[in-house]
């Protein structure tokens, strides 16, 4: 859990410098606005069309503001004015010397319906425009998120929008995913876009490279944690392919437009923002603290000492807890707990943002400093950036823009997830009374409960599972990465039809990584060092024409035209050093064999967009669009693709007598489009590598290579790539409501979306005949059909006390409903837990072994079981053998779940009252969904669970029975041995009642959760003896909590957290 504590913020608003005198021939235009009614608006944005220059009204609706003036020579202009809440308004005035007043009277309108939404490749329109479902996430919505990772800022945002992290380590990479999963292979993330330019979102473990697993290692962090969350003015998501086709090939996951903050014309501003937050962990694992070390109630010291250790004197002692009751007095541990402590978070930033009417500028500047909650001093991650974005008008048809980002981070991670170097793995299956705290025996040797009298001639000798805190002291793993991203834009309107804006962009960076394990650690004892070092490099240029007319007072459209060329260029140069020469220092140089590796990625892509728009009636709008995709990545015999999209919004209210005046707006809206997903780069091809004498049945260490009279040799693919492999596609249809009610009390949105990806990749089997295992090939197929709902509540709108309440909620069902020839295929594992996709399940379902039930046609010894023992039993009922206890059906893998929820939704709340005071609450809900808890399962086997206290009891499988209390669970059971009393111990829990045989269906949990994501109270203060005494316009504070409860029936750590990471 975190907790967020203190959020200060101070604005100050300083003018830049004195005003200065009017110069003579300036245009100063004056006015005031107010509503139909005659109450002035405060706020509103009164400016001049193509010229950049405006102001806001204050509070009695006046406005002022002044035309240099070369730019006033009398000629015409247009002056609007815009603000949410009311419809906007333009006139045509002449910009003549001297004073020019108009006035505005303002008609109300929904507020939902004016938002500008960014929808592209520099397209934008409004909300009522819009005939697809676009979720939009403001500033102030990401600030009170008090989140480093501006991912995890958006969870609880939108409906379908699922965030998981990896853990809550700083610098713990988070996954996003849209609409439910649409592929079998890679991360299944949604492409994101800064301020038009696509960015690289990796997370990268470096030791699961070399494992070939991410669940080991250390925390990886995704990239778009790089971005300062106070640099971001809005996040829009486009989720579906008839909302993202604009992106073809590269959307079918979605799309997340970033854009940053922007300097406007008026006084310069200066923001400082500083808060402070420390993270707890409040929930773990239950550990028993009343029987020791040992096997079969024996103590610990009949270990059986290994003659191949360098010392008689050095022994393993047992690795369970196991052992007799803990004498009275015996001091215990807290295993669990004394692995925490409490993290601290400092993040400060300063802005200056300002301009005139020719300019505008923005510079901000952060430090983000995540002292984190694991013991010792290797949990932390530091991140410091710098942006400019400013724009220039040159002359009045030309506008240069350009944005640039600097970004450098620091981290320090810790071992952890499925590896004998991981904190939590060897800090929870060491029994109770060992104190892990002394790590180093009285010879200076490092000592573990399994190694516990090491001698002075096994330094390189493993001590079966790692001490947490010889880990989180002597194991550094560090990153240390230095990005620029950023972009240059050229806007030319030649004529007032026509826009033509132009834009370079570029996002590169360099992340140095150094991990490294001393001598004895337990997962290679002679000590290692990987040293890799990482290099991406993406440039992107966009060229785009908009035309737009209006062709008579009912039918105004648009044209747009463009091109888009991207290269992506991401080189790894990985180097693993193993045996040590030296205790110290862990680096490269240090040890006697090395393994390098060097792998660069190359992909380019050249693609051509159009779209069409038309207003009707100032009702209908019509929209249409095609895209023509080609990348590297695709197959050589099918370079080209096609996505178009096309939509329909009907604001109906306008067109029916009547219906205005007791509904605000509604909207009806129809939508289709297709998106693609590019292969993987170089799945078209059939690779070569350099391969391992072991791999042909010679030397197992697997350090000499293949070679054949002298000459290196190479290993051909199990997999073949394929010259016609094309990208997955995703159709999708999707219609909706919009409406809004009783005069801006409530609006609300419902969309239903029917979505199919066909082509979808994997390696599909392959006679041997061919010299392969499988090829790879377009072959499969998913379907994602959903529900969204997103409403919002205005019960109090007065000038002292606002209430606003909102809600989203969202279903989604995944199928996978066909494999072209396989009945199911593997896309994961973790232990002996397998995640597959079969025909008639949901992508990624779980798959593992069961016990023994009726119904299922089984066969135990020569009984068939349905006939024989399980008439007149359900379907499900657990079978019990002659001895009492269940059997493991070993023979039928079977899909026993699967982490796709029913539902999700959220509600939030936000009150402001008194005038300075705001408080506001989110409260964020996952229905369903299953999650395997394999630590549980591994604890029961070690003995070091709390639910291990029971040894030695006597009980009933199923119901109680007889007077013995029941066990497992079950409703019902059958079998000869159903109600025979058993005891349980450690037979049991080590055999099918533990995690390290085949049984999986005990250690899946219901993951569903219910969690209190934010609460947040804010004070703004504007008296006037804060400008007078300090120089500013308002300070800010904030109280802020993050992730205060969850309520889950999950019996591990967090259900939002998994080992993969942003996989």
């Amino acid at each position: 859990m975190k907790f967020r504590v203190l959020s200060v913020a101070a604005l100050l608003a300083l003018a830049a410098a004195p005003q200065l005198a009017r110069a003579q021939g300036e245009a100063l235009l004056t006015g005031k606005v107010t509503s139909v009614a005659g109450s002035p608006v405060e706020g509103a944005q009164v400016f001049l069309d193509k010229m950049a220059i405006g102001t806001q009204t204050k509070a009695d609706g006046s406005y002022r503001f002044t035309v240099p003036a070369a730019r006033a020579t009398g000629q015409a202009a247009l002056l609007s004015v815009r603000l949410q809440g009311f419809k906007p308004k333009s006139v045509t005035v002449t910009l003549s010397p001297g004073p020019v007043n108009t006035d505005f009277a303002l008609e109300p309108q929904a507020v939902v319906l004016q938002q500008l939404v960014i929808t592209g490749e520099g397209t934008i329109t409004t909300n009522e425009k819009l005939g697809v479902t676009v979720n939009n996430v403001g500033s102030e919505e990401i600030t009170k998120s008090n989140e480093p990772n501006l991912t995890s800022a958006l969870a609880g945002k939108a409906p379908n929008v699922a965030i998981t992290s990896e853990s809550g380590d700083p610098g713990g990479s988070v996954n996003i995913q849209i609409r439910g999963i649409k592929s079998f292979s890679g991360d299944g993330q949604p492409l994101f876009v800064v301020d038009g330019v696509p960015v690289d979102n990796q997370s990268i473990n470096v030791q699961g490279q070399f494992a070939g697993n991410a669940e080991q290692g250390t925390v990886a962090p995704n990239r778009i944690s790089d971005i300062n969350p106070n640099d971001v003015e809005s996040v829009t998501i486009l989720k579906g392919s008839a909302a993202a086709a604009i992106y073809g090939a590269r959307a079918a996951q979605g799309v997340v437009l970033i854009t940053t903050k922007s300097g406007k014309a008026g006084k310069t501003e200066y923001s400082l923002h500083s808060s402070y937050s420390f993270d707890k962990v409040t929930h773990g694992y239950p550990l028993q603290r009343t029987y020791g070390q040992g096997n079969n109630g024996f103590l610990a010291d009949n270990g059986v000492l290994n003659t191949g250790l360098p010392s008689d004197t050095d022994a393993y002692s047992s690795s369970h807890s196991w052992g007799q009751p803990l004498a009275a007095g015996t001091v215990t541990y807290d295993h669990f707990g004394e692995m925490f402590q409490t993290g601290h978070v400092s993040d400060n930033n300063l802005s200056v943002a300002g301009g005139d009417d020719r300019r505008s500028f923005f510079l901000s500047g952060g430090i983000n400093n995540n002292n984190g909650f694991v013991t010792g001093p290797n949990d932390s991650y530091k991140r410091s950036t710098v942006r400019l974005k400013a724009t220039q008008l040159i002359g009045d048809k030309f506008k240069l823009g350009g944005n640039l980002s600097y970004i450098d981070t620091r981290g320090s991670f810790i071992q952890r997830g499925d590896n004998t170097s991981g904190i939590m793995l060897g800090g929870l299956r060491t029994p109770p009374e060992w104190n892990n705290k002394v790590y180093i025996a009285d010879n200076g040797q490092y000592k573990t409960y399994r190694f516990q009298s090491p001698s002075t001639l096994s330094a390189s000798t493993g001590r079966g599972y790692d001490n947490p805190f010889f880990i989180t002291t002597e194991a550094p793993a560090t990153e240390n990465l230095s990005r620029v991203l950023g972009n240059i834009d050229v806007n030319w309107e030649p004529t007032s039809w026509l826009k033509i804006q132009e834009t370079a962009g570029a996002d590169y960076y360099t992340d140095q990584r150094l991990e490294g394990l001393p001598l004895g650690n337990s997962t290679s004892p002679a000590g290692q060092v990987i040293r890799a070092d990482y290099n991406n490099y993406i440039l992107d240029h966009n060229l785009t024409a908009i035309a737009s007319h209006t062709f008579s007072p009912w039918f105004q459209g648009t044209f747009t035209l463009g091109q888009n060329l991207n290269s992506t260029d991401f080189h790894q140069l990985y180097d693993l050093g193993s045996t040590l020469i030296a205790p110290r220092p862990l680096v490269i140089t240090n040890t006697i064999s090395t393994d390098p590796n060097d792998n660069e990625t190359l992909v380019h892509r050249e693609s051509y967009f159009g779209q069409a728009t038309a207003d009707l009636y100032d009702q209908l709008f019509l929209t249409a669009a095609l895209r023509n995709d080609g990348f590297s990545t695709f197959g050589a015999n099918d370079r080209r693709h096609f996505f178009p999209k096309a939509s329909a919004a009907w604001t109906f209210t306008k067109a029916i007598a009547g219906l205005s005046s007791s509904i605000d707006f509604a909207k009806v809206r129809v939508a289709y489009g297709e998106t693609g997903r590019e292969p993987l780069p170089y799945s078209t091809l059939s690779s070569y590598s350099v391969g391992n004498f072991f791999e042909y049945g010679g030397d197992a260490s697997g350090k000499l290579r293949t070679i054949y009279q002298g000459q290196a040799g190479l290993i051909g693919p199990l997999a073949v790539g394929s010259d016609s492999l094309r990208p997955e596609r995703t159709r999708e249809y999707e219609g909706g409501l919009d409406f809004g009610l009783f005069k801006g009390f409530m609006d609300a949105g419902i969309s239903y979306y029917d979505s199919k990806t066909t082509d979808v990749i994997f390696q599909a089997p392959t006679p041997p005949s061919s010299g392969a295992t499988s090829i790879i090939k377009n072959a499969g197929t998913i379907t994602n059909k959903g529900w969204e709902v997103t409403t919002n509540l205005h019960p109090l709108r007065g000038g002292n006390l606002t209430w606003d309440i909102g809600a989203v909620w969202g279903r989604n069902r995944n199928l996978v409903t066909n494999l072209t020839g396989s009945s199911d295929i593997p896309v994961g594992s973790q232990a002996i837990l397998s995640t597959f996709a079969r025909v008639g399940y949901p992508t990624g379902s779980f798959a593992g072994h069961d016990f023994v039930r009726c119904g299922r046609g089984l066969t135990v010894g020569t009984d068939a079981i349905d006939t024989d023992v399980c008439q007149g039993k359900a379907a499900g009922t657990l079978y019990i053998a002659e001895n009492g206890f269940p059997v493991l059906d070993e023979d039928n893998l079977r899909i026993v779940g699967s982490a796709q929820p029913n539902w999700n939704g959220s509600v939030h709340t936000s009150i402001g009252f008194l005038k300075h005071w705001e408080a506001s609450a989110l409260l964020d809900i996952k229905h369903g969904g299953q999650m395997y808890n394999g630590t549980r399962g591994a604890l029961y086997v070690y003995g070091t669970h709390k639910d291990t206290d029971i040894r030695g009891q006597t009980f009933v499988f199923g119901p109680a029975a007889n007077g013995v209390q029941g066990f497992h669970g079950d409703a019902a059971v059958a079998g000869p041995g159903a109600g025979t009393p058993v005891i349980i111990d450690q037979n049991w829990f080590e055999g099918d009642g533990g995690a390290f045989s085949d049984n999986v269906t005990d250690f899946i949990e219901d993951a569903g959760y219910t969690k209190l994501r934010e609460v947040s109270l804010g004070y703004t203060l504007t008296q006037p003896w804060v400008a007078r005494s300090l120089g500013l316009s308002s300070i800010q504070l904030r109280v802020a909590g993050r992730n205060l409860v969850t309520w889950t029936h999950y019996s591990g750590l967090d259900p939002e957290t998994q080992l993969g990471g942003a996989t």
